[in-house]
């Protein structure tokens, strides 16, 4: 695990805050994850400006206005749930950059969400690395899910189980 979020974050500290593209992690109750999150470590490692970050949230999520997030207008949206796509389908975020270009993605979920501090959290650091900055990253996140429950649970994953982990 720590290898392999010292590999993340090694690929993309020479990125320059331009080359960083805006990224929010919706929780399933509306939050926003600030700065004292595991969500906003894998946005960071992987290159992302965390806007729970830029708007000062030093706890693990706080909310953010419709206005505030349509202010921040992210790039990339990681939702952790289908609660938190529901609250993204609402008309006044059909505008924003990361929805109008398809780039929300819901977070891999095994038996808890990868994105949050849990025994599943290293295997959303590559997923998310290769969305965040495709262009540095090309990590087989599909192989890792597999080894990750062979290794650590002694399970086999069929090919329809992991799609559903993936969300696709």
């Amino acid at each position: 695990y720590r290898g392999l979020m010292a590999d993340v974050a090694e690929k993309s500290a020479s990125l320059s805050e331009d080359e960083k593209p805006t990224v929010m992690y919706i929780r399933n109750n509306g939050t926003v994850c600030g700065v004292n999150s595991m969500p906003n470590n894998w946005i960071t490692a992987s290159g992302g400006i965390n806007i729970g970050a830029l708007a000062g949230f030093e706890q693990y999520a706080a909310e953010l206005t419709a206005e505030e997030i349509i202010g921040y207008d992210p790039e990339i949206i990681f939702a952790e749930g289908d609660k938190a796509l529901e609250i993204l389908a609402e008309d006044q975020y059909q505008n924003l950059q990361a929805v109008k270009n398809d780039a929300v993605y819901v977070v891999p979920y095994g038996l808890s969400c990868s994105g949050l501090a849990n025994a599943e959290n290293p295997l959303v650091w590559q997923w998310a690395a290769n969305i965040i900055n495709p262009a540095i990253y090309s990590y087989d996140a599909e192989q890792t899910i597999r080894d990750f429950f062979s290794d650590f649970y002694g399970y086999t994953l069929s090919d329809d189980e992991l799609a559903t982990i993936l969300h696709v």
